[in-house]
């Protein structure tokens, strides 16, 4: 097995249960210059945090795939921020993105540093775009490269208290637990 046909099958599975996901780091990358034949570390792909469900990781497992979910705490709320696939040598991380409104954001805690948090404008969510890759559609952010070129830059260290209640288990940033 690749990881061209693990991705598929975790492909199948997220579009089965209608969860929008994004492309993202290398993949994204390869993904726009079509670039198939390559190998990878690993594998990135974004969701949104109120569409994830749960009942992905019991798919996962039946097709032998193990997980892991990464979480922070913080003031007391347990905040998942990373899901981990990894089947022989593939490794998928599924990023979970926290929209924040006032700023028309969406936030994607670190799951290892603490205080750490990026901030990615909403506007690369808000229209489906999508490139041809492997033979499926994909779904990636708009303007791909305006993207790539966003984590590229340097960004800036910033407080979590101002985003925390948007971070939490809500009715628009939902996470099953």
């Amino acid at each position: 097995m690749s990881w061209q046909d693990d991705l598929l099958k975790v492909k199948k599975i997220l579009d089965e249960l209608e969860i929008k996901f994004w492309l993202c780091g290398t993949l994204l990358s390869r993904a726009v210059r079509k670039e198939s034949n390559c190998e990878l570390g690993r594998i990135n792909i974004r969701v949104k945090a109120c569409d994830w469900k749960n009942k992905v990781l019991d798919r996962l497992e039946r097709r032998g795939f193990k997980w892991d979910r990464r979480e922070r705490k913080l003031n007391g709320e347990r905040i998942t921020t990373l899901i981990i696939l990894s089947k022989e040598d593939t490794r998928i991380l599924i990023r979970l993105m926290y929209y924040y409104p006032p700023e028309d954001i969406y936030l994607l805690l670190d799951h290892d540093a603490k205080e750490k948090l990026h901030k990615v404008p909403a506007s690369f969510y808000k229209k489906d775009s999508f490139v041809e890759f492997l033979g499926q559609k994909f779904r990636v952010p708009n303007n791909p490269k305006g993207l790539l070129e966003h984590f590229k830059g340097k960004r800036p260290k910033l407080e979590l208290t101002k985003y925390m209640k948007y971070l939490k288990k809500g009715e628009k940033n939902g996470v099953e637990r």
